[in-house]
């Protein structure tokens, strides 16, 4: 209960100073074909490719994200219940690191 209230007025004086807190994460459902909708969001969608079969074939490994939107971060930007983390996002076999909001 007092965690509930000291948040509460913690966002009244922010608000009031002309800060807010960062919002969180939509968590909405999204893919490497379904991006997120909002602009500071991105798709944790991860999926490197495995090497060739014997037989020359490609395969792909386990999904290593959670196809769920995450804001996109620097340091400490996140929500409250979220932490600014490092991931390394996959297609194929080309990896790009950047940082989102993971919930805690």
């Amino acid at each position: 209960m007092r965690r509930a209230i000291f948040a509460a007025v913690s966002g009244l004086l922010l608000a009031e100073a002309g800060c807010s807190r960062p919002s969180e994460s939509s968590l909405q459902d999204c893919s490497a074909v379904l991006p997120c909708s909002e602009a500071e969001e991105r798709c944790y969608a991860s999926q490197a490719c495995g090497p060739p079969a014997p037989d020359g074939s490609l395969s792909w490994r386990p999904e290593e994200g959670d196809l769920r939107c995450h804001r996109t971060c620097e340091d400490s930007e996140c929500a409250e219940g979220e932490h600014c983390t490092s991931v390394a996002f996959y297609r194929g076999d080309v990896a790009e690191d950047a940082s989102i909001c993971l919930q805690e």
